[in-house]
């Protein structure tokens, strides 16, 4: 998915598999993070994951 996102102008340049690695981490980690803390607002979670990847990933000239 993030290599065809690049290839179609979608993403950013970055490596694909440090970046899948990140993806894979941090899901995990909030998962480790709900199994301590089962109040954690999941969907605030989400949000600020979901915002940070957009960041690191987006096209050159993409705003939001």
């Amino acid at each position: 998915i993030l290599r065809d996102g690049q290839g179609a102008g979608e993403l950013t340049d970055f490596d694909v598999h440090q970046m899948a690695v990140s993806i894979r981490n941090v899901i995990d980690g909030v998962s480790t993070q709900l199994a301590t803390n089962p109040d954690l607002d999941l969907a605030e979670v989400t949000r600020e994951i979901t915002a940070m990847f957009h960041r690191a990933t987006r096209a050159t000239g993409e705003h939001s």
